[in-house]
């Protein structure tokens, strides 16, 4: 899941999504954990409305969002852990933050309520 360079640090990214589906027929269905293996651990966040157990034909989302803190390469890890062969199922995350746009041609206006006038 890649992110690409047009998430400005200091920002959130739209959330960005997985789906897991139960494909099996066992009648207690697909178990399953959500983690995360990222560094700084806040700037990949998981939402999950996976129930802990899947029933066979169902499905449930995972959400990722990116939040740069700087300009450099981030990767993270979404770690999908489950009873089924191959387990755990992983998605790769990267991303790399966008430096803000400094603001530029201002004078002070008002300093008494903190304005600035172009």
């Amino acid at each position: 899941m890649k992110f690409g360079d047009d998430v400005t640090v200091g920002t959130t990214s739209k959330p960005r999504t997985v789906t897991i589906k139960n494909v099996g027929k066992k009648k207690n269905g697909l178990a399953v954990s959500i983690e995360m293996e990222t560094a700084p651990p806040s700037v990949f966040v998981v939402k999950s409305e996976c129930q802990e157990l899947l029933a066979p034909g169902k499905k449930c989302k995972v959400s990722v969002t990116f939040s740069p803190t700087n300009t450099t390469s981030q990767t993270g890890t979404l770690m999908i852990f489950d009873n089924a062969i191959g387990a755990p199922q992983t998605v790769s995350l990267s991303g790399t933050g966008k430096a803000p746009v400094p603001i530029q041609n201002l004078k002070p206006g008002n300093m008494g309520d903190n304005t600035y006038e172009r």
